[in-house]
């Protein structure tokens, strides 16, 4: 809740700025609202995850009714029309090969439009494995020159050994605004 006070003024221009004043602090508690997310409901048999990045699959929208994220199953990935931070969360599960020595793959956002990459998380994989189960949350900035862009998870890196027989078994990908984009 906000309390606005407006002092009592003789002058027009005093009470415009006043009240500019206050609508600014208001704007500035405000946070629009947006959200969407895919999902994958159907096991999916993928190429062999090696030196270069794969990205995740997916094949239903995680809401019937997303708000300001668009839910691009088609393009398995997500593409944000307001200029925000997002909370992301990334769930994936993986089957692949058993090896007797242990092995990491790293996951990334990638920006499809732009063909650039975020950072990556680098996840490791203990001997004899024959599954990995992967959740990461970050934040993402959505500044003018993203809107509309298509980001998708990508899996890939996988050293010392590539992930072989690999069927993606579950997959999330899911957004939320939590401020502004204010850059």
């Amino acid at each position: 809740m906000v309390d606005i006070v407006i002092k009592r003024t003789a002058n027009d221009q005093d009470l415009r700025r006043q009240l500019s004043e206050e609508l600014t602090t208001i704007s500035n508690l405000a946070v629009a609202a947006a959200y969407g997310g895919i999902r994958l409901d159907t096991l999916v048999d993928l190429p062999d995850i090696g030196a270069g990045f794969i990205t995740m699959e997916a094949d239903a929208g995680a809401l019937a009714t997303p708000r300001e994220v668009v839910q691009d199953v088609a393009g398995n990935g997500l593409r944000f029309s307001l200029l925000s931070v997002l909370s992301v969360s990334i769930n994936i599960s993986l089957l692949h090969n058993e090896l007797s020595q242990s092995r990491t793959v790293q996951v990334r956002l990638f920006n499809v439009d732009k063909g650039s990459g975020t950072t990556s998380a680098t996840i490791g994989i203990a001997r004899n494995q024959p599954a990995t189960n992967i959740s990461i949350s970050l934040l993402l900035e959505i500044p003018t020159a993203n809107l509309g862009d298509l980001f998708v998870v990508q899996v890939g890196n996988a050293t010392p050994n590539d992930l072989a027989s690999v069927i993606e078994q579950s997959f999330g990908f899911t957004a939320f605004a939590v401020s502004e984009f204010r850059g």
